[in-house]
């Protein structure tokens, strides 16, 4: 995991991390590691740096046009971690994985 403003938050979701991929393991399901380069090349093409947000955004709207992206009702722009599950998902699914 990467990405933490700060130590505490790494160890937790390194943490976090392990105790998923532990109990991935123990129930012997299959998982992929889909980095951000690997889904973001297929789902954001042409996409220059620094602007995957705003890509990702818009992306989600062209797939899935009637979907609400907000975390909720009273939240007024759509929520990152939604968006880009979301394009994560697509993405394994169009890849078979």
């Amino acid at each position: 995991p990467g990405g933490s403003k700060n130590y505490g938050a790494a160890v937790s979701m390194a943490d976090s991390a392990s105790a998923i991929k532990t109990w991935v393991r123990l129930n012997r399901w299959r998982y992929e590691l889909i980095t951000p380069r690997m889904w973001q090349k297929v789902m954001l093409p042409n996409c220059p740096p620094g602007h995957t947000k705003e890509y990702a955004k818009s992306a989600v709207v062209r797939l899935w046009p009637n979907e609400d992206w907000r975390e909720g009702q009273r939240c007024k722009k759509p929520h990152e971690g939604i968006v880009d599950a979301a394009l994560i998902a697509e993405f394994a699914r169009r890849s078979g994985i």
